[in-house]
């Protein structure tokens, strides 16, 4: 079942749902942003422990 929830946001952003690592659930979200070069990964704030969620450095 596809997540439709971040369907507002630009689309040049993918979400994936991720560990948070602040309330040890699965509330966080995982940013892509393929817009930039290499593509630019961070997490945002989580929905269930409404902890931000901080930047990481994958490529």
């Amino acid at each position: 079942m596809r997540d439709t929830t971040a369907n507002y946001h630009q689309p040049a952003k993918r979400w994936h749902k991720t560990r948070c690592p602040s309330c040890k659930g699965t509330g966080k979200m995982l940013v892509v942003n393929q817009a930039s070069n290499p593509p630019e990964k961070y997490y945002v704030k989580c929905w269930v422990c409404k902890g931000q969620g901080e930047k990481v450095s994958e490529n």
